[in-house]
Formats: C-alpha cells, sequence, structure tokens
C-alpha cells in the first residue's frame, strides 16, 4: 500500500509541501540544504509514496554523525494527514527502520500539528479533536508533554497576524502602547525601514551579539547567516532590512517640542502644570538618551541600529531574525519595525505575517515572558504546536551517556 523512499527527489519533495496546509518554510528542503552548510549535519529528504508513486508524507530527517549520542531530529515534520492513521503509523515505523541503519541512539519528532488556537487576549478560538499521542506511544515514543522545552527544541507557539483586514483594522488591533510609540516614532524618531543586501547581515551579528552578551545563547558566524539569506532567496524570497535613525534629526525633532510645552507652562493653569512638566521631563529624558548615544558611537547623519531578516513562503511571510540596538529599546524601533514588515507583506499579497516562535504567554514568570507580550501586542493569534515525542533506540548506550554526564555535572558543582 506504502512504499519508504529516504531519498526523494528535491522538486517533487517541495511539490507535496506546498500542497500541504500544515507545511511551513521549514517544512521544506532548502532547510535541508541550510543544514548542510554546515558539514557537520546530514540530512535526508524523506517520505511515503502510493501505489502511483505519488508523494503522501514527507519528512526531512537530521543528525549530526560527530555527537556521541546520535539523534535523528525531524522537526515541523512529518508533513502529512494527521488524521490517517494508517499512514502515519506507517511512516513512523519506517523512519525508525531507516535511522537503526544509520546506527541512530535516539529519534526525537515535532510534529506541525496544531493542538489549539487563541486570540491575542488568549481566549481558545480551536481546539483539534484529534489526538495523536496514543499512537506515537503504540509506537513506543514518549511524549514529553505540553511544558515548554529548552535546548535545540522549538518553542511551541508563534503568533501569526492575518493580513486580510486593511491597515487601519490591522493598526487597531494593536495595544494603545504599541500604537503611541508608532505614532511618536512619526512625530520624532522619524526611523526608517530600508531594504538591504547580503552584505548588511554583518549589521544582525552585530546586535545579536549585543543581546548574546545579556542572555548568553550562541551567535552563528556572520557566513551562516549569509548562506541561510542565499538560499532561501534562491528557493522562495528573502529580503534583508536595516533599521535606520538619524540621531541629530530625532533630537532637534524632540528640542521643538519640548520648547513649544515649556512655551505653554508660562500660561497654562495649575492644574495643566503636572501634566506638562511631566511631558518635559519625558522628553528630556529622552534627548539626553540620545546625546550619550550619538556621542558613544559617534554617530553622522542617518545610522544602523538594526538589522531584520525575513523570508516568504507560500502566502506567509516569516520574521526569522531581528535585532535592534538594546541601548535603545526606549524608541520602539522594534514596534516600527515590525509594523513595517507587515504591511510589506500585505502589500506584496501576503495573507499571514509570522512572528516565528512565542514563549509561554501563560507563564508570567518566565524570563522571557515580555517577549510574548511584545508579539502578542501586535494582535495575532496564538498558534499551539503538540510539542516533542521521543524514541530511545538504543537504550544501554543512553542510559550510560546520561549516567556519565548527570556524574560530570555533579563533580563540576562540587
Amino acid at each position: 500500500m506504502y512504499t519508504f523512499n529516504s531519498f526523494v527527489d528535491k522538486n517533487k519533495f517541495d511539490r507535496f509541501v506546498s500542497s500541504c496546509e500544515t507545511a511551513s518554510f521549514f517544512s521544506y528542503s532548502v532547510r535541508k540544504m541550510i543544514k548542510e552548510v554546515d558539514k557537520r549535519f546530514r540530512a535526508y529528504l524523506t517520505g511515503i509514496e502510493d501505489d502511483n508513486g505519488d508523494l503522501v508524507a514527507a519528512a526531512i530527517l537530521l543528525y549530526m554523525p560527530c555527537k556521541r549520542i546520535k539523534t535523528m531530529r525531524i522537526s515541523y515534520g512529518p508533513v502529512l494527514d494527521y488524521s490517517n492513521n494508517v499512514l502515519l503509523e506507517s511512516f513512523l515505523l519506517e523512519i525508525e527502520k531507516f535511522s537503526r541503519c544509520l546506527k541512530i541512539d535516539v529519534i526525537e519528532i515535532e510534529p506541525p500539528f496544531v493542538i489549539k488556537k487563541y486570540d491575542n487576549k488568549l481566549n481558545v478560538i480551536y481546539e483539534n479533536a484529534t489526538d495523536i499521542v496514543p499512537l506515537f506511544e503504540k509506537v513506543g515514543y514518549s511524549y514529553l508533554g505540553l511544558e515548554d522545552l529548552g535546548g535545540n527544541y522549538q518553542l511551541r507557539r508563534t503568533s501569526v497576524i492575518d493580513l486580510g483586514a486593511s491597515e487601519d483594522e490591522l493598526f487597531k488591533r494593536f495595544s494603545s502602547s504599541k500604537r503611541t510609540s508608532i505614532t511618536k516614532n512619526d512625530k520624532y524618531y522619524k526611523i526608517r525601514i530600508v531594504e538591504g543586501t547580503k552584505d548588511d547581515l554583518k549589521y544582525l551579528v552585530k546586535y545579536r551579539n549585543q543581546l548574546s552578551e545579556k542572555k548568553d545563547f550562541f551567535v552563528e558566524p556572520l557566513s551562516y547567516y549569509e548562506n541561510y539569506y542565499e538560499l532561501a532567496n534562491r528557493e522562495h524570497k528573502a529580503k534583508v532590512v536595516k533599521i535606520v535613525l538619524n540621531v541629530d534629526d530625532a533630537i532637534g525633532n524632540l528640542n521643538d517640542d519640548l520648547d513649544i510645552l515649556k512655551r505653554k507652562t508660562l500660561s497654562a493653569r495649575e492644574k495643566e502644570l503636572n501634566s506638562l512638566n511631566s511631558q518635559i521631563e519625558s522628553l528630556e529624558k529622552r534627548m539626553d538618551e540620545l546625546r550619550i548615544y550619538k556621542d558613544e558611537n559617534s554617530c553622522v547623519g542617518d545610522y544602523v541600529i538594526g538589522c531584520a531578516f525575513r523570508v516568504y513562503c507560500k502566502d506567509t511571510m516569516v520574521n526569522l531574525f531581528a535585532h535592534v540596538d538594546k541601548t535603545l529599546f526606549n524608541i520602539g524601533a522594534s514596534n516600527v519595525l515590525v509594523y513595517n514588515m507587515m504591511l510589506d507583506a500585505k502589500n506584496s499579497g501576503y495573507k499571514y505575517n509570522d512572528l516565528y516562535g512565542l514563549p509561554n504567554p501563560f507563564d508570567k514568570d518566565s524570563l522571557d515572558y515580555s517577549v510574548g507580550v511584545f508579539k502578542l501586542d501586535f494582535g495575532g493569534d496564538v498558534i499551539e504546536y503538540i510539542g516533542v515525542f521521543k524514541k530511545v533506540l538504543n537504550k544501554n548506550r543512553y542510559k550510560l551517556f546520561n549516567f556519565l554526564c548527570s556524574m560530570r555535572n555533579k563533580l563540576n558543582i562540587k
């Protein structure tokens, strides 16, 4: 009935993925190419074909041969009809056979299977009636649950904005703080989003490194992002944009408004003075911050304060990487960036804007909770995926490795 193919033709693979509603940019063959530029990785385009030789399921299998514990990872896959239990079970068993031939120790799968959708107020608007956990458990997988996992796992949620509404309607869906921030930019900062080139990815790495110093995460070398851009742009569509600020102009705009406010205080009633003085204090603070930034960075004219890299696939634009100078967080450059990208996607005919990854919006104690709030304030829906399934193929080796790791950690603690 079904035949497993471990070397599916790239074009055939992508045609099938394009036909599936659950697929995303990360499900396409370009992800295999991006990973294999790094010689440490091996990847396979696999699938299940019916009696006519047509693909009915597809998945990118990825692992690192150099690792002590060889883990076959399937994220954003398999892509198939998850209501077809026979097909899903068949594919899982074939993936296991193929992995055993490669002497894989562990298989980890993160299916693109949506279990719930919420509006940006976190009200449930959709719940999937299909439960795929029992079938995975039937063939020996453990379900790692609904908790967010660290390490190399994907975030279980993302925020997706429906671009079908008018520009005014989209703006009205923003939180009041987002609307205020964007309005202030139009008045004072006049931050511009300028399309760049591959060469401008140096700014992305610059500000990504800056953030990594604070949050301690690994930043790939510039060549990684350059290859990523070239491959994504060749297979689909990609853009690099720069976030540009003229610091002198911004200071001048703030100063002009400051003069107006100070003149108002001369004739203001007493009950108006508190509000005016508060506005004056805020503007003076912003001006001081910008003057310090100008001196520290020797800004002359237009200055690049951030960079973003986005991809366009099927009907969706994905905000893949974006970083802004963290010392300028008060001027709302990130809000201007996301709004601009959203409108660019809408005006280019795309239906959705995926903000790509959302920390758990229900966990207010999370260190990344504010990132989730930032994204939800743009009015998108929350898409929640099922998470991770894991099957250990070489149990003795896996247990030994974990034992040695725990012993090493105890010795390091001491």
